[in-house]
């Protein structure tokens, strides 16, 4: 097992959107990036029973429970509800990726992925790399205001459901401190890639958790593999 620095688990939810539009962030596709890239710091399959993950009820409409096929995030609410990993030292460079499953049932909207974040409260910075129904992904911006912004979406041949998916997100701070370079992977596919910029970014580096993306409808995601490595070794 990679060494790991753990801490109490937070879950935190949001409001979800994905109609927002973005601020016109400049493409960079690069084949030299490729998925899974960077020195493995932290890995977890979920068996068995790693500390630092949120379990059990911590909110209205979300449950958390270990399972035979991994760790079980089922929500109602259209709301996003993020489970900070446990993992919690601060990288400049960080990648994370996420395997699941989600209820072949889920509502177009629903859906998974990963999220770096950096700063706390009213500076908390945080970019979103998700997989939804149906066939959709998008990369998002969230700061202190209600509702994410949208910097990139698009479709992608896969769909969650009872088939595995493998969402990869890449924040990579570039030497300015406030320019950070945002890439997305689906099953190992790039799909996103795109640099947005923050005046005031936090000057700590990205931690990284595990994204579900609820709606109205009752919707169980099932994690199998998370993964985080420092992008920049």
């Amino acid at each position: 097992m990679i060494p790991v620095l753990v801490a109490g688990a937070v879950l935190m939810s949001r409001p979800a959107s994905l109609a927002n539009e973005g601020s016109s962030p400049v493409a960079t596709r690069s084949p030299s990036v490729a998925a899974d890239q960077g020195s493995l710091v932290f890995t977890d399959d979920f068996h068995p029973m790693t500390p630092g993950w949120v379990t059990g009820t911590p909110m209205s409409g979300e449950t958390i429970q270990y399972g035979p096929d991994g760790y079980a995030i089922t929500t109602v609410g259209n709301y996003d509800f993020w489970s900070i990993s446990p993992y919690l030292e601060p990288l400049a460079q960080l990648t994370m990726s996420v395997t699941a499953t989600a209820s072949d049932s889920a509502p177009a909207g629903a859906g998974f992925g990963v999220e770096c974040s950096r700063g706390s409260d009213a500076s908390e910075v945080s970019y979103e790399f998700l997989a939804i129904s149906y066939s959709q992904w998008v990369i998002q911006k969230r700061t202190s205001q209600p509702y994410p912004v949208a910097l990139q979406q698009g479709s992608i041949p896969a769909n969650p459901g009872s088939t595995p998916l493998t969402v990869e997100g890449i924040c990579d701070t570039l030497d300015d401190g406030r320019t950070t370079r945002l890439i997305a992977f689906v099953n190992g596919q790039m799909i996103g890639d795109l640099r947005d910029t923050t005046a005031d970014l936090p000057i700590a580096g990205w931690t990284g958790g595990i994204e579900a993306q609820g709606t109205e409808t009752q919707e169980t995601i099932t994690v199998t593999k998370f993964e985080e490595r420092d992008f920049s070794h």
